[in-house]
């Protein structure tokens, strides 16, 4: 079959890594790495031994320093890339830094300020891939080390529990009802809570998504957020408990959180999207949404509200023939969406829980 608008990947969705594959964005909404290559990720093998002598770290200072990028397109980025994250516009400031990368890549203070910006703002798969690209053998002052050390800690955590996901993923009994299988997962991840080698804002976020129990998920993801405040998709997670149990200002106040901070979050993007639709403004619903699918259009659940917000805004026939496509690229959707689209579940009915 030829490519067409919906099969072709545009380049700012491509893995960062090998620039072949889709970004695999299901786990973390921040991440700019395929699955593949994600978990091919090497941790940063730091040096043990730091360069003891003043004169020699002023040296590699004053070198480090010459290569700062010169050209002034480079230059521009590099300088305004921090001021464009603080503002939201993250993501843009991250593929600038990674453009003055490419041009300049034995640049360390160009490397250093783009793992900066990524590991301040939650954006963890691309920091592990600038690390490993831009800073790996590497000779680095004493700051830097620490900096980079600081962060290969965090990382190393932070990867250690999705290797235990993983592990637990493939542990299951199969023979366990959903109800044994669930208490089991709890139970298996509470006892990660301590364990100082993994990281528990992760770990809140899957008990939250686990837990039928709405006071106790809305708990766990409070707990997550309280843990690390930059991983924006258990702010979202905790937006959309809020939505189900329809407390819309609830919802909204916390997808706005997210979009301050980072106005291209896709989660966040569709999920004020839906807020719009059953509020009424489908026009304003619409927008985000598209503007969602178009910052990752294979982001879970992304497919299915594209198509609700085109019928909700009249365009049937536009969301037919996209639909249609989904089908033919084989993807698979449940009972109730086909109920959405068959006009046996309301709009309210799909994305409200509330009695």
């Amino acid at each position: 079959m030829e490519e067409n608008e919906y099969y072709t990947i545009p380049e700012a969705q491509l893995c960062r890594k090998c620039h072949v594959r889709r970004i695999d964005l299901t786990e973390n909404s921040n991440s700019i790495l395929c699955r593949e290559c994600r978990e091919e990720q090497i941790r940063y093998p730091f040096p043990k031994k730091m360069i003891p002598a003043a004169v020699i770290i002023l040296l590699l200072l004053v070198v480090a320093l010459i290569k700062v990028p010169k050209t002034l397109n480079c230059y521009k980025i590099y300088q305004s890339a921090k001021v464009e994250a603080h503002t939201g516009e993250i993501y843009k400031a991250l593929i600038g830094m990674q453009q003055v990368l490419e041009a300049y890549p034995d640049s360390v203070p160009a490397a250093e300020q783009a793992i900066e910006l990524a590991m301040d703002y939650g954006y963890y798969d691309f920091g592990t891939y600038l690390i490993n690209e831009y800073m790996l053998g590497k000779k680095v002052n004493d700051s830097t080390y620490a900096k980079l050390t600081m962060y290969s800690n965090k990382l190393t955590r932070y990867y250690n529990t999705y290797d235990k996901l993983e592990e637990l993923n493939q542990n299951v009994d199969v023979n366990m009802s959903e109800e044994e299988l669930l208490a089991w997962l709890k139970q298996e991840l509470l006892a990660c809570l301590d364990d100082p080698e993994q990281y528990p804002a992760i770990i809140y976020y899957y008990l939250g998504n686990l837990s039928s129990d709405s006071a106790e998920a809305q708990k766990y993801l409070e707990a997550g957020i309280k843990e690390d405040p930059k991983l924006t998709m258990t702010a979202t997670a905790l937006g959309t408990l809020k939505r189900r149990s329809g407390d819309f200002e609830g919802a909204k106040e916390l997808y706005q959180d997210v979009l301050k901070q980072d106005k291209t979050d896709p989660s966040a993007l569709r999920t004020m999207g839906i807020l719009y639709l059953l509020e009424g403004d489908k026009q304003q619903g619409l927008e985000y949404v598209q503007n969602a699918y178009e910052m990752a259009p294979e982001a879970l659940y992304i497919k299915e509200t594209m198509i609700i917000a085109l019928m909700e805004n009249g365009q049937t026939e536009e969301a037919r023939n996209m639909k249609k496509q989904f089908d033919e690229q084989g993807e698979v959707f449940d009972e109730e969406f086909a109920g959405y689209l068959d006009g046996s579940i309301t709009l309210h009915d799909y994305y409200v829980d509330e009695e």
